[in-house]
């Protein structure tokens, strides 16, 4: 049978008995116990905890959010933020805050009332091969078991409002809409100042 050899780095070769101060004196190759990724998830943790920055505040809320299909689960959410050490249980407990006051203030169109199947930051195969992943997109069915409609929502957070978004969207519905779904409808919700845009 035919073998796959693997090697790595250079042999070394010795003749003869190997005194202990020889020994001693041998190369040895360099391995970290590390990889370099888990430095900088490491300093992206503290990034999150100590920033006060409304990038990195807006980067967090967002994260939440996009993990979440219902509010009976932002608890968890943020507990699982809390215990990985992206923020701590202070940050936590004021982020909850702002987040259920959000969420009351849509409570009414259902996104987040377990009233739609939620598909969270899920990638969209496009044709030709390009993505598009949108923050969220909620499909309602049928009372005939077909697909009735689709709401796709994109958070903003401290983010300037900007046709790009809009623009953004409008791709998304005209995507959806292809896919046989009988009403799309596509929204901006910037959230930091409570403002919702519907694309047309």
């Amino acid at each position: 049978t035919d073998l796959m050899v693997y090697e790595f780095g250079k042999a070394l070769s010795f003749s003869g008995e190997i005194s202990d101060n020889e020994l001693a004196e041998l190369p040895l190759p360099l391995f970290r116990l590390e990889r370099p990724g888990d430095r900088v998830k490491i300093k992206l943790k503290a990034d999150l905890i100590e920033s006060t920055s409304p990038r990195v505040h807006g980067l967090v809320m967002h994260e939440i959010l996009s993990e979440i299909k219902c509010e009976d689960e932002l608890d968890e959410a943020i507990a699982n933020k809390v215990a990985s050490g992206d923020i701590d249980l202070t940050r936590g407990e004021s982020i909850k805050n702002e987040l259920l006051s959000l969420l009351a203030s849509v409570r009414e169109r259902g996104w987040f009332t377990g009233r739609f199947r939620v598909m969270n930051e899920s990638e969209i195969i496009l044709p030709g091969g390009g993505l598009q992943r949108p923050d969220r997109v909620m499909i309602e069915s049928a009372e005939d078991g077909g697909l009735k409609s689709v709401e796709i929502v994109d958070f903003k957070f401290g983010e300037l409002k900007s046709k790009k978004h809009l623009r953004q969207i409008e791709e998304y519905v005209t995507t959806l809409s292809l896919m046989g779904f009988r009403t799309v409808k596509g929204y901006i919700w910037y959230a930091s100042d409570g403002q919702i845009l519907e694309a047309r």
